[in-house]
């Protein structure tokens, strides 16, 4: 299986590019930070690994959070 790392890369490398082009490292930096922050939780990151969910419903939850 590939790493995580590997698999994140070029999603990273994306983002980076968007950021980068829209004058937007801050803020897309803030994001991640929080996107990071909110999946280290032990019980949010059960409900991201919930199979009864849909991709659209661990969005809606991910965003609302």
């Amino acid at each position: 299986m590939a790493e995580i790392s590997t698999l994140a890369r070029p999603y990273a490398k994306a983002a980076f590019q968007v950021a980068l082009q829209d004058s937007s490292l801050d803020a897309w930096s803030k994001m991640l930070s929080m996107s990071a922050a909110i999946t280290i939780n032990e019980k949010v990151g059960a409900l991201l690994t919930d199979p009864s969910l849909s991709s659209e419903q661990l969005a809606a939850i991910f965003i609302e959070l």
